[in-house]
């Protein structure tokens, strides 16, 4: 895993685990392994494809729409296993329920802690020059 990280360390602008302190709308440069690609467009109105890097510290969601990296896809012919950059913006989604309205037992409830799922909006895929390949390797 470190390994990853030292590959990408020198061209990203945050990590996993630096991403929940991000400002919502901020723009980075993240990167790592190819874990996984799904489709959205089954799921979803809007055409998306879905990918998750691992930056050898933690997985990074990645969002994007399908033309775009249909676009990367052709230009860089990547797949799983491969080591890409991404840039795009911090989407913070806040996900913690909104409290019960209903009271029991005049108790009040405990508050829920805050939780919070972060993607990032990319609309441009980028290799890993081979240089920082092969020095990282060394």
């Amino acid at each position: 895993m470190l390994e990853i990280y030292h590959k990408v360390k020198p061209h990203v602008t945050a990590w996993s685990v630096s991403l929940p302190q991000c400002e919502h709308g901020q723009e980075v440069l993240v990167g790592g392994k190819l874990l996984q690609v799904m489709d959205l467009s089954p799921l979803v109105e809007e055409e998306g494809v879905y990918l998750t890097l691992d930056d050898g510290l933690g997985t990074i969601s990645i969002v994007m729409p399908s033309s775009a990296y249909e676009h990367f896809q052709h230009q860089l012919s990547f797949q799983k296993g491969d080591l890409l950059l991404a840039r795009g913006r911090v989407f913070v989604l806040n996900t913690t329920p909104p409290p019960s309205k209903k009271k029991k037992n005049n108790r009040k409830e405990p508050k829920p802690h805050p939780e919070k799922t972060i993607h990032v909006f990319s609309w441009e895929l980028l290799p890993i020059p081979e240089e920082a390949l092969s020095e990282a390797s060394e």
